[in-house]
């Protein structure tokens, strides 16, 4: 049986944060590094410093790597669809 990644709070939180970070990129695609933050943030977790050559966050025996998926849409296909 999957285990969820989120608690119903810290999704909750994960939407905020996306949402929040969304208004104030000016375009910019979402990196590695804003799931990094946003991630420990819905958590609650501490932020580590950010790294290419290590795991993006561990603590306390929890082990996330963010990887980016890149998805060639058309204008018909939805992202919920894509997801």
């Amino acid at each position: 049986m999957l285990k969820p990644a989120f608690s119903s709070d810290e999704f909750v939180r994960m939407k905020l944060v996306l949402a929040t970070k969304v208004v104030g990129m000016m375009g910019r695609k979402l990196e590695e590094d804003d799931w990094t933050d946003a991630y420990c943030q819905a958590k609650n977790i501490p932020r580590s410093n950010w790294s290419n050559l290590n795991i993006d966050i561990n603590y306390q025996g929890l082990g996330v790597e963010i990887k980016l998926y890149r998805v060639k849409s058309s204008h018909k296909e939805s992202i919920k669809e894509n997801c």
